[in-house]
């Protein structure tokens, strides 16, 4: 026996079941990575980033700049072509090499966001790189003269990566805001939804014993943490917090060491 759940015609609201069935037992869509270029991003990245969008967030000075900087020159090293938006400062962008990769100031024309996000588009269209990176996604799309809500940059976000989708890979960096339970990127958590990848940096200090053995320093010290917090694909290594140290513009990635205090020993005793 069949049922109907709704005494109104749902095809006059756009609803039909032709286009539902597209929907029906989908399989799970094949997983497209880019290598990074470093054995150790790839690894817990699961292979590479995505086509479409990453996002890189965090805290002023966790190394936000510096991890998309070393993914571009891994990238730039296998002969890829790169854009590099530039919203902050100047000084951020890596080295600029002609040929591979083109640099393009957001800093001293503002715009609003819907504008920012179809020069994002147009430029993309008419450089056709590789893949893409926008430092930061706070400063280009809240770069205007005037307060621009929370909700502005969340929305042109969400449109710029419903765009890039499946084509070329996109890194954005956001900046922290707040405190507390209202700790949350520029434009808040929606602006980490449409992404594919979620990328969450933090600088710690080693402040007592049980620290230095975790993160392998010493007390006073300051170490980077990387970890995946989102990863549509399935292939990261998810909500595992790793070290990341550099040589020059190669990460090094090691595991943060956890302590068993039923396993104390006279290293770590009073």
């Amino acid at each position: 026996m069949s049922h109907s759940y709704f005494s109104e015609d749902l095809s006059s609201k756009g609803v039909s079941w032709s286009n539902i069935r597209l929907r029906l037992n989908k399989t799970p869509r094949p997983v497209d990575r880019v290598s990074t270029g470093w054995d150790s991003l790839d690894r817990i990245f699961g292979g590479g980033i995505p086509k479409g969008f990453t996002i890189i967030y965090g805290d002023a000075g966790t190394g936000k700049s510096k991890l998309t900087q070393c993914i571009t020159a891994g990238l730039i090293n296998q002969n890829l072509t790169g854009a590099y938006f530039i919203g902050d400062d100047l000084r951020d962008a890596p080295k600029a090499i002609p040929k591979d990769l083109n640099t393009l100031d957001f800093i001293a024309y503002k715009m609003s966001p819907e504008r920012a996000c179809k020069s994002i588009l147009m430029a993309l269209t008419q450089l056709q790189p590789n893949f893409a990176v926008i430092d930061s996604l706070t400063t280009i799309f809240g770069a205007t003269l005037k307060a621009v809500p929370e909700s502005e940059i969340r929305e042109w976000v969400q449109s710029l990566a419903q765009h890039i989708s499946g084509k070329i890979p996109v890194i954005g960096i956001s900046e922290m805001r707040g405190s507390g339970f209202n700790y949350k990127p520029a434009g808040g958590t929606g602006v980490l939804f449409p992404s594919v990848t979620n990328i969450h940096l933090q600088k710690v200090r080693i402040k007592h014993k049980w620290d230095a053995h975790r993160y392998n320093g010493r007390e006073g010290e300051y170490k980077w943490i990387i970890a995946v917090t989102k990863d549509r694909d399935g292939v990261a290594i998810q909500h595992k917090e790793f070290i990341i140290e550099y040589i020059g513009d190669e990460p090094l990635i090691s595991d943060i060491q956890i302590w068993d205090k039923d396993d104390d020993t006279d290293e770590f005793q009073s």
